[in-house]
């Protein structure tokens, strides 16, 4: 640990070719340039792809290293995830992830919660190694959340260079930002996020459909929207009980999500089994394509947590909506749900929409 700029070695044995960097603050108006910088450009993210994106250009801005890597930490399950990649101007997001050794390089600079500067490891991502392999020196810098909690580690190839005194400062003012950044993203996540199905609330859909309603009155676009729920899904909790339902449920989400357009379309658990998707520029007939895609999917779907042979289906209300005949969100919801409900009395298993309604 390190005290008033004096330190001692690290606990584990596997760094102990590692060097700790001093932690000497002066107070620099540098710092607090880099920290009005970094903070109004990490906080306003909330997508973890887009923050560690742009954390890792900019740990790369200011350090002029060529490669910078991003892992997040999970030490309950002893195991951290190369999450971002950073070389020479390109990003790329490997999400592998590793097993975490209490006696490894890594597991070492976690415990010690010191920035350190390593042998560089074996591969492609900047890891620390046990020794040299004659590649360079790696400078690791842990992410601590505000319970001192590590969740996560950048590691930097600084060559065979040592970072100057001024440098590191900087890095670890982008740290701190950094870690503020992963804790807001990680309360964002379980705001918007459903704890069960992993897809979005209902909330969030509220919001979203508002802001692309808004965009309709600016350029003209059509927006899809789908209204489903299992058909008899009372009867699977019933004669398997709710467990079951929940895998279910965690199983259709994923069906859903595999059908639609990453990044663009939107699926929120509405309640209960119903769940909503909606889909900007998309115009009535690529709406109901879309429903019946995932009618047949599912239909055609063996789900795991069911007995052998036991298969299920859903109904499903959907239109489209556009500048010449725009509504309010909760307008928009009824008029989908009653869709909905057609469907449901007409026997299940079928999409219904205006034009068949």
């Amino acid at each position: 640990m390190t005290t008033n700029g004096s330190s001692t070695a690290p606990a584990s044995s596997a760094v102990s070719s590692c060097r700790i960097i001093p932690n000497i603050n002066k107070g620099w108006d540098e710092e607090l340039f880099v920290l009005n910088y970094a903070t109004r450009l990490f906080m306003a993210i909330t997508d973890k792809r887009g923050l560690i994106q742009t954390a890792l250009e900019t740990f790369a801005d200011f350090s002029k290293v060529k490669q910078v890597g991003i892992m997040l930490v999970d030490d309950k399950n002893h195991a951290f995830t190369e999450a971002g990649f950073y070389d020479q101007g390109e990003t790329t997001f490997p999400f592998t992830e590793l097993s975490l050794e209490k006696d490894s390089p890594v597991g070492g600079i976690i415990q010690s919660h010191e920035v350190q500067e390593c042998p560089l490891g074996v591969g492609v991502f900047p890891l620390p190694g046990k020794t040299s392999c004659g590649k360079g020196r790696c400078l690791c810098i842990p992410i601590a959340r505000s319970s001192k909690t590590i969740i996560a580690l950048v590691t930097l190839n600084i060559g065979e260079q040592a970072p100057d005194f001024e440098t590191v400062q900087r890095l670890r003012v982008l740290s701190s930002v950094l870690a503020l950044s992963l804790e807001n993203m990680r309360l964002f996540e379980m705001a918007v996020f459903d704890g069960l199905t992993g897809v979005h609330v209902r909330r969030y859909f509220e919001i979203r459909a508002n802001e692309e309603m808004a965009k309709m009155k600016r350029s003209p676009r059509y927006l899809g929207i789908i209204l489903m729920d299992i058909d008899d899904f009372k009867d699977v909790n019933d004669s398997f009980g709710h467990v079951v339902g929940d895998d279910v449920l965690v199983e259709f989400a994923k069906k859903i999500s595999q059908e639609l357009r990453q990044d663009i379309d939107i699926v929120c658990r509405y309640g209960g089994d119903e769940f909503v998707i909606l889909m900007p520029r998309t115009d009535p007939l690529q709406t109901k394509k879309v429903a019946r895609r995932i009618l047949d999917a599912v239909s055609g779907h063996v789900f795991k947590a069911l007995p052998e042979g036991h298969r299920l289906s859903i109904s499903a209300g959907a239109m489209c909506i556009g500048p010449d005949n725009p509504m309010p969100i909760q307008s928009l919801i009824h008029r989908v749900d009653d869709l909905l409900y057609a469907g449901k009395k007409s026997g299940g298993n079928t999409v219904v929409t205006p034009e068949t309604d």
